[in-house]
């Protein structure tokens, strides 16, 4: 009995332990009961979720589904590390290493993990993405930020295909997890999505009540088809999107802290095919859906996309919407509320033809984010040019320009489609408005 003080000499240890529903089975040695001082086993461990183990070792780990996890448990004075473990997290796997060094004001939390299916669900309410509670889309569980404080972290995360119900796939993340004083940032984040990439920091500062949050975030070359899988005139589509994401807010979900952003989002396409079929519907054109299904559908070109959005308190007012090809021109106004995740934009299509089924009426996109409504005025006729008009209306400061500028410049067609708007718009303002019997023009969205 007295070697089990010896903290030399490892003594040799089997058990099964159970703390609450936390479970663990142990096969190694020991050195030193009293302190601890060193140990060196193989572990099984197991319960029904992470945070539990919060009690335990007082390290905060995330909320998660039942887990059980194999690996070899080494600890050498402050030091103790989980290597080589592999296991399951509800659905998704997991495999590395995790070592906590106790040396410092708060345990250091270091590791490298890899997942090939990882499911974001099951990280729970930690990072923010269980499912809405209320009659939402965006995910408003709290974070548990109360518990940030009692552990520092640099964690790197690999993870193959990502996983959230009822949203688009995402795969090939790549992140650093650091944590510091309860400052959580992503940095850097990287990950894959409708074939292209987001990349860029997020950062989460939990030493208040209120969390303050900070987003930075470019996408690089996402497929216009991947995006609207379900639209089954859009798979065909080809093209892709670039742009950028820079949000600040505050809240303790995902929810609340787009609900109360502020900031810019922008989207761009230079070249690419749409679906005639698409389009003519956009601009109601009869005679041209009804050539279409005729001779069957084709493919258009895309001159240029252009999505540019400044958010403020948690409204995104549109500052430019065109969506510009070969055969329609479709000019946009109108707002998207994160607060309350409501809809109201307005599409003016302009088709380049003269056909005379063209109805040339505004196309209404309504409702909430969970089921939006898209409806045409067909009593607002819109007069003769009026979707040209509404083309012309752009807010200089777009946050789209110097992203067009690091890629193609001056040869960009959306830098050139841009600059002819711009002075459309100039030399429309200095022209009293023709009257015009009937007509209605579009709404002043400076």
């Amino acid at each position: 009995m007295l070697e089990l003080r010896d903290n030399d000499v490892p003594y040799p240890l089997k058990a099964d332990v159970k703390i609450g529903s936390t479970a663990a089975k142990l096969d190694g040695e020991i050195t030193g009961l009293v302190g601890l001082s060193g140990i060196d086993m193989a572990i099984q461990l197991s319960g029904k979720s992470m945070d539990e183990l919060y009690k335990v070792l007082g390290v905060a780990f995330p909320s998660t589904p039942v887990y059980h996890t194999s690996g070899h448990l080494i600890r050498n004075g402050t030091v103790t590390r989980y290597e080589n473990f592999t296991g399951k997290v509800g659905e998704s796997d997991l495999a590395g290493t995790l070592q906590v060094d106790t040396a410092g004001k708060r345990p250091l939390m270091q590791g490298d993990l890899v997942s090939k299916v990882l499911n974001l669900a099951d990280l729970g309410p930690t990072v923010g993405t269980r499912e809405s509670t209320k009659a939402g889309v965006l995910p408003d569980a709290p974070f548990q930020n109360e518990r940030w404080d009692s552990v520092d972290a640099d964690v790197r995360l690999r993870a193959g295909t990502i996983r959230r119900p009822d949203q688009l796939p995402l795969e090939d993340l790549s992140t650093r997890i650091l944590m510091n004083d309860a400052v959580v940032t992503l940095d850097p984040l990287e990950f894959g999505i409708a074939g292209g990439k987001l990349a860029g920091l997020i950062k989460l500062d939990g030493r208040q009540e209120t969390i303050q949050a900070e987003a930075k975030i470019k996408a690089y070359k996402l497929q216009f088809a991947k995006l609207f899988p379900t639209i089954e005139v859009a798979k065909a589509s080809v093209g892709d999107l670039s742009g950028a994401i820079e949000l600040t807010g505050s809240g303790n979900s995902v929810a609340r802290m787009l609900g109360g952003a502020n900031g810019k989002i922008g989207l761009f396409m230079d070249n690419g095919s749409v679906s005639e079929m698409l389009m003519q519907m956009a601009a109601i054109d009869l005679w041209g859906m009804t050539k279409v299904k005729l001779r069957g559908d084709k493919q258009v070109h895309i001159r240029c996309v252009v999505g540019d959005f400044g958010v403020k308190d948690g409204v995104a007012d549109a500052n430019a919407l065109v969506f510009d090809t070969e055969i329609v021109n479709v000019g946009g106004s109108g707002q998207i509320d994160l607060k309350n995740e409501r809809l109201n934009l307005t599409l003016y299509p302009e088709p380049k033809d003269a056909s005379i089924a063209s109805l040339r009426a505004p196309l209404y996109i309504r409702g909430t984010f969970a089921k939006p409504k898209v409806s045409a005025d067909m009593k607002r006729i819109i007069a003769k040019g009026a979707g040209a008009a509404a083309l012309a209306i752009l807010n200089p400061l777009l946050m789209v320009l110097p992203l067009i500028d690091e890629g193609a410049g001056k040869d960009s067609n959306c830098a050139k489609l841009i600059a002819e708007l711009s002075a459309a718009a100039k030399t429309a303002s200095k022209k009293p408005p023709a009257a015009s019997a009937g007509a209605t023009q579009p709404p002043d969205r400076r």
